[in-house]
């Protein structure tokens, strides 16, 4: 089986333990649902807050978690994004992060299906402009040395 690479995204912070644990029983039942739907999801929230790898309340720790969790944008397809219990501000930076590496952004319910939609307008508009340009040149480049033979 061929399996949809995604970069998961919910909330795992929280103000009290057993906020926190209900985010990591929600992000579970995310996982499930992504391997349901063909996908391979890397929840880094999940493995690198655990017991020995990072501290999500050591402030440098818990950054090196998430950035090391957003490098795997590198060879993802997608990311998918949970949205019944919110959208936290280290959520909102992974789907910044997601729409300046250009993946496409779905957001997803695990309650409400019918909440669940694609980001098509994943790319930023100065970088649309920039890939528009950048093949205009290669195409005028083409013509040119096509013209040259």
């Amino acid at each position: 089986m061929k399996f949809r690479l995604v970069i998961l995204e919910s909330p795992y912070a929280g103000a009290t333990a057993k906020e926190v644990q209900a985010n990591v029983e929600y992000a579970r039942a995310c996982v499930a649902d992504c391997l349901a739907r063909g996908e391979s999801a890397i929840a880094s929230h999940l493995l690198f807050t655990q017991p020995g790898i990072t501290d999500d309340n050591i402030p440098h720790e818990r950054t090196l978690g998430i950035e090391a969790g957003l490098a795997w944008h590198r060879g993802s397809d997608a990311c998918v994004v949970y949205t019944d219990r919110g959208i936290s501000p280290g959520m909102r930076h992974g789907i910044n992060v997601a729409a300046k590496a250009g993946k496409r952004i779905e957001f997803r319910s695990l309650y409400d299906p019918n909440k669940t939609h694609s980001s098509q307008a994943h790319l930023p508009a100065t970088r649309r402009l920039m890939l528009a340009t950048i093949a205009a040149i290669a195409l005028a480049s083409i013509g040119l040395i096509y013209s040259a033979l």
